[in-house]
């Protein structure tokens, strides 16, 4: 079994967008990475292009071995067909504003994870503040293309959540994802400086 972490890295009006997500399986390494980049970049153009706004552009993502101490360079991957950006031509969103899908696991408390997707447009925010049918039909997508990525590509990687000791990860800290929840109010990421928060 190996772990893989792959960092997505995009950009919303030029500003750095960054999501993480885990995967577990006899095919989660470095040395697919260009497989598993070209096959992440393509679910998220097949699922969110749409809803996100030209401002918008999935780059390309690095690779890490999840069992490397920290520390362990990764390696970046740009897809072979190239990143993609937004096609939606409403009214941007503010950079701080975010959609939110949350992971819940098979093992452990519920919602142990989630990513922040950036660059839907604001006329998918309905009159009440919520995100519309057609984004919680987005997000909906891709989480349904990330539960069977495995089936679907053929790259033995299943999403997982890692937890991590200081220096290298515990296998046992892993736990399989099997659930997806579009979240239905935007929401910013707040990120934590030292001494600041919990």
């Amino acid at each position: 079994m190996a772990f893989l972490k792959t960092v997505i890295n995009q950009k919303y009006y030029g500003q750095d967008v960054v999501n993480i997500l885990c995967w577990s399986g006899s095919q989660a390494t470095i040395a697919n990475g260009q497989a598993i980049t070209d096959e992440l970049q393509q679910i998220f153009q097949d699922t969110l292009s749409t809803v996100q706004g030209t401002p918008y552009s999935f780059e390309s993502v690095t690779c890490y071995d999840a069992e490397a101490p920290n520390g362990t360079p990764g390696v970046e991957f740009i897809p072979t067909g190239g990143g993609h950006v937004g096609v939606a031509t409403g009214n941007p969103t503010p950079t701080q504003t975010a959609a939110i899908l949350a992971f819940n696991t098979f093992d452990g408390p519920p919602h142990r994870g989630r990513i922040y997707i950036a660059g839907l447009t604001a006329n998918l925010i309905s009159s009440i503040g919520t995100w519309n049918s057609t984004a919680l039909s987005a997000l909906d997508a891709l989480g349904a293309k990330l539960l069977t990525f495995a089936a679907d590509t053929g790259i033995i990687a299943s999403h997982v959540v890692i937890g991590n000791k200081p220096n290298i990860l515990v296998a046992d800290q892993t736990a399989g994802v099997n659930a997806y929840i579009a979240r239905n109010v935007p929401a910013t990421q707040r990120r934590r400086r030292i001494g600041v928060g919990s």
